[in-house]
């Protein structure tokens, strides 16, 4: 069973695609390493997922973030020692002291920061590190990869094809991107592309025996299920895949498979969309969902109820830009590969994916592209992080067949390399690399040397929305300094309390220095990163 499972070669342990294919992944994980040690400050978004990891274990609050606890009050001091307490994880209230059942429900509600509490009891206990987390990132990458390889190779029987569809995903600036971030999008990624694995075992090994398939289907479905939990607009992309595929299932006349696929995934999808109701009033009633969702589902509707044809050029043009750049290195580049797909379509005469799991995979990512133009995901590049490692199989497809059908010839086998180059040197060069920020480290190690003990944190909500801004203070002082969420409606009326010398942090697009110099300070000396402005003032 296993043998049919897993890509293998009985005649050898390892072919010669194989081979290089371990050493390209081994190569694209110390790229990922060299980047993330060039990483001069953490994207604000990082500071979340510690908090998130810190009060997991929490039995309390459904979502426990630091404003809920009694210490903290906006407009008063609070211990930069306490902030960074809630950003790091103490062995002892990690989850290996969890009872059973809190942890397995928990780990169903937020599989990532389950597993990434774990990983920091075990190698960074009572440290804010972002190590633990990017260790995560690099095992979902590597598994995401052998998945991928055995997806291309069991659809398309070509070691050439899977080992280039590796290293078209694993140097793409998506993935280096996504591996470097402390945030689930490659956990995501890593289960997207195992359910997909799974399918395609279903579909390519025939599994005869209902309780193995249906075993099969299980796995999947709780891969997609956690995935959905870590990263919720990947929704739509298992609802088309599901759909796609049980009508290939009918239309091979494979009736007892198709009614057992159907009935776990109506059930289990059916449950999911019946525990999270607000999808059924987004469906229904969106106009007034809108008002009631948060999140990234908050914009989605705002931008399903502000779509209309020009709009929608308007959004598949950036799309179009942004796959280009995060997936090609070049939107010229990915533009070049478009005219090679559709004349590698013209010369096959349509069947350029002659297999059925290759039709239900391409199909899926088309219409999934559509979703994604229509309801404006390029806003935060991230949120269609998951689709490259399909990307990259369509694209590998595509390249060798257009290799073949020219005969092999010189000119486009240096067409197809200067695609992949094009995509190594975007992200070997950081050029498509995001969230490094190799420039904030000189400022900010000016900062942490300063040794000043007093920091006003400017806030622009009184709830949780942009407590980052003390977790950035607080990652970059000494335990021993204080800090003062001040609400800036509250300037004029707390600045005669404050200390003479203070270290004012305010976000780039919200500066407030302003206010405070008409309160009688002035600017020693500031020092900004891709964020924040840290301004020292005495008065």
């Amino acid at each position: 069973m296993i043998d049919r499972v897993f890509v293998r070669n009985n005649k050898k342990c390892l072919s010669k695609q194989q081979r290089i294919g371990i050493i390209v992944a081994f190569v694209q994980v110390l790229f990922v390493l060299f980047w993330v040690s060039r990483q001069g400050s953490l994207y604000w978004d990082t500071f979340y997922s510690f908090e998130k990891t810190h009060y997991i274990t929490e039995t309390v609050y459904g979502n426990h973030y630091i404003n809920d606890d009694k210490e903290y009050s906006i407009n008063q001091w609070l211990g930069a020692g306490y902030v960074q307490y809630t950003l790091f994880v103490d062995r002892r209230e990690s989850v290996f002291f969890a009872e059973l059942p809190f942890l397995v429900k928990t780990f169903l509600k937020d599989p990532y920061f389950v597993l990434l509490n774990a990983v920091q009891a075990v190698f960074s206990p009572r440290q804010v590190s972002r190590w633990p987390g990017i260790w995560l990132n690099i095992c979902s990458l590597v598994i995401s990869q052998f998945a991928l390889w055995n997806v291309v190779k069991k659809i398309t029987k070509d070691d050439n094809k899977a080992l280039l569809a590796i290293i078209m995903y694993g140097f793409s600036g998506m993935a280096f991107s996504m591996a470097s971030y402390v945030r689930f999008y490659s956990f995501s990624t890593m289960l997207l592309m195992l359910f997909v694995f799974f399918h395609v075992v279903l579909w390519e090994v025939r599994i005869e025996n209902w309780f193995c398939r249906l075993l099969c289907e299980l796995v999947a479905l709780l891969c997609a299920y956690l995935s959905m939990r870590s990263t919720q607009l990947t929704l739509f992309f298992y609802s088309i895949f599901i759909v796609i595929y049980g009508t290939a299932l009918l239309f091979q006349k494979q009736i007892k498979n198709f009614i057992l696929y159907v009935l776990p995934m109506l059930c289990g999808g059916g449950t999911y969309i019946y525990k999270n109701a607000f999808y059924l009033d987004m469906l229904t009633n969106p106009s007034e969902a809108v008002d009631t969702v948060i999140g990234p589902a908050r914009w989605v509707m705002d931008s399903y109820l502000s779509l209309s044809p020009s709009e929608f050029i308007n959004r598949l043009a950036h799309t179009f830009l942004y796959m280009g750049k995060y997936g090609f290195g070049f939107w010229p580049v990915f533009l070049l590969f478009i005219i090679i797909f559709i004349y590698t379509m013209i010369k096959t005469n349509g069947k350029l994916f002659y297999g059925t799991m290759e039709k239900v995979i391409f199909t899926t990512f088309v219409l999934f592209m559509v979703v994604a133009t229509c309801f404006n995901f390029y806003v935060q590049t991230r949120y269609t992080s998951y689709i490259y490692p399909i990307l990259a199989l369509i694209s590998a497809s595509t390249l060798v067949a257009f290799i073949n059908i020219t005969n092999k010839s010189v000119y486009s086998k240096i067409i197809v390399g200067f695609i992949v180059a094009s995509i190594v040197y975007s992200s070997v060069s950081g050029l498509r690399v995001d969230f490094v920020f190799a420039k904030d480290k000189e400022p900010l190690q000016n900062v942490r040397e300063s040794g000043i003990e007093d920091v006003v944190a400017i806030q622009q909500d009184i709830h949780n929305l942009d407590a980052e801004i003390i977790y950035e203070a607080a990652y970059n002082l000494s335990a021993d300094a204080r800090i003062m969420p001040l609400m800036y409606t509250d300037i004029d009326e707390i600045c005669p309390s404050l200390p003479d010398a203070i270290l004012l942090v305010n976000r780039l697009d919200f500066d407030q220095t302003k206010e405070f110099e008409r309160n009688g300070y002035e600017i020693e000396w500031q020092e900004e990163t891709y964020c924040y402005r840290y301004c020292y003032m005495k008065r």
